[in-house]
């Protein structure tokens, strides 16, 4: 199945778009392409979003496009990614009415 991550991605009205890196215009979906990844600080206790951000600012992410494709093909989402509390595509970074991100 092909996705489309190179589109400007669902926003709703309370958000605005801070950030969004493109992707492929034909991404081919395979769970074996996408993994998790979680940082030694996660591993152990608590890391703040902001300090994340930063850590994976020289890795390659996945926009929101890949998560509203997965929210409409719930049957694709990984069996794995049900145990995690929050699953994040950092590619893609709205900013909320207040101002937070």
């Amino acid at each position: 199945m092909k996705i489309n991550l190179a589109r400007k991605p669902f926003c709703p009205d309370w958000l605005t778009l801070a950030k969004h890196i493109k992707g492929d215009e034909d991404f081919e979906w395979s769970p074996d392409k996408v993994e998790l990844f979680l940082t030694d600080k996660q591993r152990e206790k608590y890391q703040t979003g902001t300090e994340l951000q930063k850590e994976l600012e020289n890795k390659p992410v996945f926009n929101a496009n890949l998560l509203d494709w997965l929210l409409e093909h719930p049957d694709q989402i990984p069996e794995e990614w049900k145990n995690y509390y929050g699953v994040y595509f950092w590619g893609t970074i709205y900013r909320s009415s207040c101002g937070s991100l």
